[in-house]
């Protein structure tokens, strides 16, 4: 069995009130549940509006991981087609039973991992991608009219994606009884290949190479929320959803499931059950570690290092009583001299980080070697007295205090970036008079609500002397080329829009109330 590292999540997008995709898995670790059926991943995409989507994805989502595990003697190629299948007839009766949910459908694509084998199983348009020795091939195909014109040779990925014509679904769980299910033959999946499941939230931005690209910058745990940011900053049109899997080394083997435990649903209890793995800010994000299990120390090796630190113990002990035996003073009149350091001492002695050492009170140490007396240097820098002492005695006082950190500042006239949040409340009243075309408000867009406003207007408005000379500026990561913008992209920026200007000093970010971020 494949241990696997994996990460799940789902957000609404940019243009959506709500969430109509679902997704779920569950890693067992029972070895009897993983031989007969591995762990399942799971991504739904509903299609209907409101909440008819929402309750086609959670209802699919949840009952194919429920009977998958149910129905565990049935070969997994024949499970699945079955399980989704009924799924999908499910979801029909209900819809036809209910005035307010006719059109009421899903898309599903479910991924096994099974005794280092792949199988997906899918409805839909959303997508299965398995990236092996860095490259990313797609293993579902696409049940719409622009995926069977891909087939059919009359349109390439990068067509396909811009392609500006209706684009609906030709298979989905609900809109049809007995809907065919594609299930994959049983894939190589060894350490390092990864799995990537996907809603079209994410695909109509990312191709191959931008999915390939993304999966290199870390762990899963990381790459969703970049899959996630990506699919946002790109246009974020449509709600977006992601799993990742990793094939890892058995060292990495979990100690609990992982996951959502399958539980029986129906129609009743579909309103109750959460949304799983839901996007959540940095500051509220844990970070997970990833640690190699520590191998235990074998007996032998710990003996042997045992009768090594005894060997040096015994040697160290025997130098000592020779050294002691041998080289002691043999007169009876030894003299004790007392050694009164009066060595220059800096005024500041840098210890830990925030303390500081500001005085040193008084050094004074006793040496017992009456070879000192007779050295030509040993009065330098030393102040010597033939002062009789029977003991030596060392006394070091230290005042110490703390030190405020060193905070950096940055001059008002540095420039960098200024990282500025769009807010309408401050604008309506800072932007009226500067105009884009007649005024920020009143002429574009033409929106009484003020939910939005053209992006030029705000450049002359909170930088006046930076309008005509920006070759781009960044927003929330996308360049927008100010001299050649096309006439059919959108120029509307809305309320708390993050937006990065370049080349802005910082008195004039702080005065237009942006965060300042000096060049690197």
């Amino acid at each position: 069995m494949a241990n696997v590292r994996s990460a799940a999540l789902t957000h609404p997008g940019r243009q959506r009130p709500n969430n109509e995709d679902f997704i779920t898995f569950f890693e067992p670790i029972d070895p009897d549940v993983l031989q007969k059926s591995g762990s399942i991943y799971i991504l739904a995409d509903g299609v209907g509006g409101a909440s008819k989507g929402e309750r086609a994805s959670q209802y699919a989502a949840q009952k194919i991981l429920h009977d998958y595990y149910k129905y565990a003697e049935i070969p997994v190629d024949d499970r699945l087609r079955t399980i989704i299948r009924q799924a999908g007839n499910d979801i029909f009766d209900y819809a036809q039973s209910q005035d307010n949910y006719m059109q009421m459908a899903t898309t599903v694509v479910v991924a096994v991992v099974r005794d280092s084998t792949l199988q997906v199983a899918h409805v839909g348009d959303s997508r299965a991608y398995l990236i092996h020795d860095g490259q990313v091939v797609q293993l579902t195909r696409d049940h719409t009219t622009v995926g069977e014109m891909m087939r059919d040779g009359l349109l390439n990925e990068e067509e396909a994606m811009h392609f500006d014509g209706r684009n609906p679904l030709s298979r989905s769980l609900g809109g049809q009884r007995d809907v065919p299910v594609d299930v994959t033959e049983p894939i190589q999946f060894i350490q390092g290949d990864k799995i990537l499941l996907s809603s079209d939230g994410l695909t109509r931005y990312a191709t191959r190479k931008n999915i390939n690209d993304l999966l290199n910058q870390g762990e899963p745990d990381d790459v969703v929320y970049r899959m996630i940011d990506y699919a946002n900053q790109s246009g974020g049109a449509d709600n977006v959803s992601v799993i990742i899997v990793e094939a890892v080394d058995k060292a990495g083997a979990p100690t609990a499931p992982k996951g959502q435990k399958p539980i029986p649903v129906d129609w009743e209890t579909i309103p109750t059950l959460p949304q799983n793995f839901v996007y959540r800010e940095k500051s509220q994000r844990k970070k997970t570690t990833y640690a190699r299990k520590k191998q235990p120390v074998k007996l032998p090796y710990l003996l042997a290092g045992f009768g090594i630190v005894l060997l040096i113990l015994t040697g160290l002990f025997v130098a000592n009583q020779l050294m002691t035996r041998f080289f002691s003073p043999t007169s009876d009149e030894d003299e004790s001299i007392i050694v009164e350091e009066t060595q220059s001492t800096p005024d500041v002695i840098q210890t830990d980080p925030g303390l500081v050492v500001t005085e040193v009170l008084n050094i004074t140490s006793t040496s017992t070697n009456s070879d000192l007396l007779a050295s030509p240097t040993a009065g330098e820098g030393l102040l010597v007295t033939e002062e009789i002492s029977t003991e030596p005695t060392t006394e070091l006082e230290i005042v110490v205090t703390e030190s405020p950190l060193i905070t950096p500042t940055f001059g008002t006239d540095q420039t960098g970036w200024c990282i500025y949040t769009v807010n309408f409340t401050k604008l309506n009243e800072q932007c009226i008079e500067h105009n884009a075309v007649g005024g920020c408000k009143n002429s574009y867009p033409i929106d009484p609500s003020w939910k939005n406003m053209d992006i030029i207007c705000l450049i002359k408005c909170k930088f006046p002397q930076k309008y005509n000379q920006w070759t781009n500026i960044e927003i929330e990561g996308v360049d927008y080329l100010m001299t050649i913008i096309p006439e059919n992209t959108s120029r509307s920026i809305e309320h708390g829009e993050i937006l990065k200007f370049p080349g802005i000093t910082r008195n004039n970010c702080e005065s237009a109330g942006g965060l300042f971020e000096p060049d690197q």
